[in-house]
């Protein structure tokens, strides 16, 4: 199978062209929240050809591993990119703004203009508290655990257990390397190790 797929993908290169079934795609409404009835709540998510991703997977490699060697891309190019995330940017983010307060006038202005607002998902405060975001976070993941409770009312352990990991547990981790430590003595991980600990017991996993 992967010769004629190699095979495949190399005539596409050389020719440079595209089968007409990889120009087509299924597309998915997914609902973002609020009313269902409104079409501007949906985003539309498009299934395309499998063979077609792999070959746009291979192209990517490559050219990731030229523009690493020749350093072309921007330091603050976090996106697609491996080892590097939204939390990443957030964190590079964060330590500009407070390297800014010190001396920069600009910088300081800008922030005392608002008091609080959401960068890459994270809430930043002017005054650069984590107490938005952190409450936020739980908030968020409080409902995520609810809604998996009463899906998965009558469900064993493993399932719970797997639920939690991929429905919850994701909302509590995402840029917690950024408000870490959170509270004097109390770091991000004990702080979502304490949540666990709290509703796995209610949720019956633990």
């Amino acid at each position: 199978m992967i010769p004629y797929l190699a095979r495949l993908l190399d005539i596409t290169t050389t020719s440079g062209t595209l089968s007409g079934d990889w120009k087509k795609a299924t597309m998915i409404p997914i609902h973002k929240g609020g009313d269902r009835s409104l079409v501007t709540n949906y985003r539309p998510v498009s299934l395309t050809s499998v063979v077609c991703k792999q070959m746009e997977h291979i192209i990517a490699s490559y050219l990731r591993q030229v523009w690493d060697k020749n350093d072309w891309l921007y330091e603050g190019q976090h996106g697609f990119r491996p080892g590097y995330s939204c939390g990443s940017q957030v964190t590079t983010k964060s330590e500009r703004t407070c390297g800014g307060m010190g001396g920069n006038k600009k910088t300081h202005t800008l922030i005392r203009e608002a008091r609080s607002c959401k960068y890459l998902g994270i809430i930043l405060r002017s005054d650069l508290s984590w107490a938005d975001q952190v409450n936020y976070t739980v908030k968020k993941a409080w409902k995520a655990l609810h809604f998996t409770m009463r899906i998965l009312k009558k469900g064993n352990g493993n399932t719970k257990s797997l639920a939690y990991m991929s429905l919850v547990r994701p909302i509590l981790e995402y840029g917690a390397a950024c408000w870490d430590p959170y509270r004097e003595g109390q770091g991000a991980k004990e702080f979502c190790t304490s949540y666990e600990q709290f509703e796995l017991g209610n949720f019956g996993v633990a």
